[in-house]
């Protein structure tokens, strides 16, 4: 299945020409996605189902092919360029290797997986994505100590990679890594509109009720609706069902901060058309999109599940 992404160009000064082997690199047209992984100085790359390390792949998904070239070898041939080997995820056979030139061009910030596949400077991923809850972003790689802590959805500014971590700008100026496999890198740090037509349901955790979630988008205020299918009233000592909240807030960056909410019943006025100024002031409620599940993480998981493409 092609992917839609948006694919946002940057200025981009080449960190490779500093030494390193490593980084992320994306392009999306309508003719094909493709993204180029790369560490070639170690084999802490995880390959994209999970299962061993590589120095990294390429991701093709076109009209014509869905695959991953993994590459199990690098030899450094002169500077900037190595010689790498190669096998199909998809088609390849056990130790049935291709050869490729890995180019990386100083002067232009470009880098090219043999004749084929270039990747400009302005392909270069700005941003991972954490794909795991209560994730310690380090100080350095492996043994470094915790600087910050993440939650499943939250995007960070990329600074490149060192054996198989990305190396993440924080605020205040400080630095953090991540290990690869509990991130990703994407292209950009926004909420595509077509997300805002998603709408889902997310089940009790006794399976006995369910709230249906939906969201809409007016000008820079965006909406959240929650309609719970069952609430237990402590006062009377029962179940009541249905009712209906709303939240508002705004975008910042691939999250939607909700400062204000008002449920159903609560002032003279339609629940859909009430304003930020009819509604009560709350501590925020965070929602992320992650453009890697093509959804919205509400409470550390998917609106739409694991295993949503």
């Amino acid at each position: 299945m092609k992917r839609q992404i948006t694919l946002a160009l940057f200025a981009f000064v080449c960190l490779l020409c500093a030494g390193k082997s490593g980084g992320v690199w994306i392009s999306s047209t309508d003719e094909g996605y493709y993204k180029l992984k790369l560490c070639l100085d170690s084999k802490s790359v995880r390959t994209p189902d999970g299962t061993e390390t590589c120095y990294g792949y390429l991701q093709m998904e076109n009209d014509f092919v869905a695959d991953y070239w993994i590459v199990t070898a690098a030899e450094l041939l002169r500077a900037n360029t190595f010689r790498v080997k190669y096998y199909s995820l998809r088609y390849g056979l056990p130790g049935q290797d291709e050869t490729a030139d890995v180019t990386f061009n100083p002067s232009d910030g470009s880098v090219s997986f043999g004749e084929a596949y270039k990747f400009t400077a302005g392909m270069a991923a700005k941003y991972v994505e954490v794909l795991e809850n209560n994730v310690n972003l380090l100080s350095s790689p492996v043994n470094g100590t915790p600087v910050a802590m993440a939650l499943r959805g939250m995007m960070f500014a990329l600074d490149g990679m060192e054996g198989g971590w990305y190396r993440l700008r924080l605020a205040g100026g400080k630095v953090g890594y991540v290990a690869d496999g509990k991130a990703d890198a994407v292209a950009e740090c926004a909420v595509p509109a077509e997300a805002f037509d998603l709408n889902g349901n997310i089940m009790d955790a006794d399976k006995m009720g369910n709230t249906t979630v939906s969201f809409a988008k007016a000008g820079g205020v965006v909406s959240m609706f929650m309609e719970y299918s069952r609430v237990f009233d402590e006062a009377k000592g029962q179940v009541r069902w249905q009712y209906t909240t709303k939240y508002s807030g705004r975008v910042e960056g691939n999250a939607l901060v909700f400062d204000r909410k008002v449920r159903y019943g609560v002032g003279n006025f339609e629940l859909e058309n009430a304003t930020p100024d009819q509604m009560e002031a709350i501590e925020p409620v965070i929602v992320y999109y992650s453009p890697t599940l093509y959804d919205f993480i509400i409470d550390g998981k998917p609106l739409h599940g694991e295993e949503r493409m």
